[in-house]
């Protein structure tokens, strides 16, 4: 199998986890209404449970020149962080479609970037896939819906936060992954993201809430669904792709999450959203026959 198509796969394996865990985190929100500490406990467990089986069982992968940890931090903090408690505080201040609409504008940035900085060039297969892909997560959520006057705007500002903390992640994460092992990069960013949240939310807090066993077995589930699972395949899938093409494939997230929806919360699912979903797949299978017809990424 070629590496891209190895690429493609795990993303789409990633956004899958990502898309059925948001709505276990939907329902989660509802219940403590504190994005800060679903955002602190599922990366700080992934963290733990990530070192304790590298140190066990491929302990080399452990070895990285500590002279790159600013960038793990970067990718951590301003990327992982940034866009996990973003996203979650635009989900409670506005409606989860206009967050996710907002948030995946983040593939555009990359876009941008990787053109006008990375020097990189945007054919026009990639550029019309990002283009399909945007209408029809755009349909796929309800987008025309979209009423800022109605939504709260603090909610807008988390969702494009969300999208630059989300370019900013998968920009920097590439960059690692010129270096490490994905697992390494992964395990590296965790920890940086794990020690921000102590400075902001200490344990000795999080001890004063006194969680039940039952919230803490919530937060490892989340966890590994939402983190532990998805950023695996993430990190792989982008190391053998673009960071364009990683992002863009990653847009499949909603399309999997209004999914689980209907299958476990019983909601509708209309014929413009149908159209819209199909969009989204549309575009990532023309990005992945462009890659058996050219020379790679």
């Amino acid at each position: 199998m070629r590496s891209s198509l190895r690429g493609y796969i795990f993303v789409v394996i990633a956004s899958f986890f990502w898309g059925i865990s948001a709505t276990v985190v939907k329902i989660v929100l509802e219940k403590t209404g504190d994005p800060l500490i679903l955002s602190q406990t599922r990366v700080t467990i992934s963290a733990i449970l990530l070192f304790i089986y590298l140190y066990f069982f491929k302990r080399e992968l452990l070895k990285i020149d500590w002279k790159d940890f600013k960038y793990f931090i970067i990718t951590g903090i301003f990327g992982l962080a940034g866009s996990n408690y973003f996203y979650y505080s635009a989900i409670k201040e506005t409606t989860v479609s206009n967050a996710i609409l907002v948030q995946y504008t983040a593939p555009i940035l990359v876009a941008l970037y990787s053109v006008f900085i990375l020097r990189e060039k945007l054919s026009r297969v990639l550029l019309y896939s990002i283009i399909i892909s945007f209408v029809g997560i755009y349909l796929a959520i309800g987008g025309f819906e979209f009423n800022l006057t109605e939504s709260s705007k603090r909610g807008i500002i988390y969702a494009v936060l969300a999208a630059f903390s989300f370019a900013t992640f998968t920009l920097s994460a590439k960059k690692l992954l010129n270096k490490y092992q994905s697992i390494t990069s992964m395990l590296y960013t965790l920890l940086a993201a794990s020690l921000f949240w102590i400075t902001v939310n200490s344990p000795m807090e999080i001890a004063a809430a006194n969680y039940s066993s039952n919230d803490w077995l919530l937060y490892s589930v989340i966890a590994i669904i939402s983190i532990l699972i998805p950023y695996s395949c993430f990190f792989y899938g982008l190391k053998l792709l673009s960071s364009t093409k990683a992002i863009l494939t990653s847009t499949l997230e909603p399309i999997f999450a209004i999914g689980s929806e209907i299958i476990f919360l019983g909601i509708t699912f209309s014929l413009i959203q149908g159209a819209g979903a199909f969009l989204v797949i549309a575009s990532i299978v023309i990005l992945t026959l462009q890659n058996k017809t050219s020379n790679g990424d």
